[in-house]
């Protein structure tokens, strides 16, 4: 699952959507939990890792890219960034820290306030297909986005073992039904599967369901060069606007 934003704007107001999560292996950010039933002794995920994913999403809900995929990720809470090469011969980059400036922006188009940026391009031909975009909510003001943390929700409970490690879960049953599965072998990340389901009739009711296994998984720092970018400066950068310049039409942005 690789885009990060709700599912359909057409939807009902009364329905509560989830938000789809950018990171590979997983179909929905983790829905909010309880504070009272919280667990302090759950697995933690380093603030910073790489992995190769193989994950497959299915569902019923429309507008969402299901199907498998590999994915070699590098996940970078600490400095707020991302970084996911495809088997597409693409890769997604996301910064949420560097707030670039607009400059002379071109409302709706641009934000007014310094703003985070994504990014796309050919893995092996950066300097030539560099992309980008802003991360920015068109529905809130262009409020900048936040990056996910990829962690096990704090009211998973331990509920076995088996050949892919130990098995924790989550359920939250609102505002609708979300289950989160982890497996940690050798206290190292293995596997995940999510999973949600929007009751009603309604245009994105349905179920969503992701699975990942991860491998080479590496805990630790990253080196800052994996995230490094031509200059994406608006009209100067070399790194060209998705939806503005020709060489970066949206859709392929969004792909």
């Amino acid at each position: 699952m690789f885009a990060y934003l709700a599912l359909l704007a057409s939807a009902s107001p009364t329905v509560q959507l989830p938000t789809l999560s950018k990171l590979a292996g997983r179909a929905v950010v983790s829905a909010p939990y309880p504070t009272a039933a919280t667990n302090s002794d759950v697995p933690v995920i380093p603030n910073q890792f790489y992995a190769t994913i193989y994950g497959n999403t299915t569902g019923t809900v429309p507008g969402v890219p299901y199907g498998q995929a590999t994915v070699k990720q590098w996940y970078d809470y600490t400095n707020k960034r991302v970084r996911e090469d495809r088997d597409d011969g693409t890769t997604k980059m996301y910064d949420y820290k560097t707030l670039v400036d607009p400059g002379n922006g071109r409302p709706p188009i641009d934000p007014v306030f310094p703003s985070p940026q994504g990014f796309k391009f050919q893995t092996n031909d950066i300097e030539n297909t560099c992309c980008w975009v802003w991360l920015v909510d068109k529905d809130n003001n262009d409020e900048p986005e936040t990056m996910e943390q990829f962690a096990v929700e704090k009211n998973a409970k331990l509920v076995g073992s088996d050949s892919r490690g130990d098995h924790w879960l989550s359920v939250t049953k609102f505002p609708f039904l979300q289950t989160d599965d982890w497996w940690f072998k050798n206290n190292t990340l293995a596997a995940s599967n999510s999973y949600v389901h929007i009751p009603g009739h309604t245009s994105v009711s349905g179920y969503i369901m992701s699975n990942g296994t991860y491998s080479d998984v590496q805990y630790g720092a990253i080196n800052a060069s994996v995230f490094a970018h031509p200059d994406s400066r608006p009209t100067f950068g070399q790194c060209k606007q998705c939806g503005v310049d020709d060489e970066c039409p949206m859709q392929l942005c969004m792909d």
